[in-house]
């Protein structure tokens, strides 16, 4: 008697539980509409306020403290065009410097003879040798490591070998324009920013 008993109370609980399923399905669902309801209730309810001033200005700042933040925000900004001018002017500098250079490592290649021809300067010559810089130099010798090849008394001149190419200086002779030009030193930049 107790087994069959235990097994009604058994059945009744697990058709109570099935039969209550859909219930709470259906439950669940008139809730959700319900919820969806009162969103929709309370959205229209509610006003929208748009703040659509007729000036721009802060309304925290007086019209003296405006005019001294546009002071200010002009100082920045010419500041910041001054700062951008030269570091574009030094970036143009260096390109140029770069560019100078170039040219003259490709004269060197095309003129050896340039790298000493112009350091080069003879006081006399004496007979088959020659005076530069305060010493007495003969045929063979080096100097700014040209070779002298040949000492012409009759023309005050000196033939030079550097780098398998030959040159010839005269005796006292005005310094000649430089084959090989040298890029100029670069002016200083200095760019700030200052704050």
């Amino acid at each position: 008697m107790k087994k069959s008993l235990f097994i009604l109370v058994l059945a009744g609980l697990i058709l109570e539980v099935l039969c209550s399923q859909p219930l709470l399905a259906a439950g669940e669902e008139n809730l959700a509409q319900e919820v969806q309801a009162n969103q929709k209730l309370a959205s229209e309810k509610t006003s929208t306020v748009v703040y659509n001033p007729k000036e721009k200005r802060d309304p925290t700042l007086s019209p003296d403290d405006e005019l001294l933040l546009d002071q200010q925000r002009k100082l920045r900004e010419e500041a910041l065009a001054k700062y951008k001018k030269c570091v574009a002017d030094k970036e143009a500098a260096e390109k140029e410097k770069e560019k100078q250079e170039r040219k003259y490592q490709l004269c060197l290649l095309k003129h050896p003879e340039a790298e000493v021809a112009d350091k080069i300067w003879m006081d006399g010559i004496i007979e088959k040798e020659v005076l530069i810089g305060g010493e007495v130099y003969g045929v063979g010798s080096t100097y700014l490591n040209a070779k002298i090849v040949a000492i012409k008394p009759a023309s005050e001149s000196v033939v030079f070998s550097y780098k398998g190419t030959t040159f010839t200086k005269k005796v006292g002779a005005k310094k000649k324009k430089a084959i090989c030009k040298r890029a100029k030193p670069m002016k200083e930049f200095n760019c700030k920013l200052d704050k």
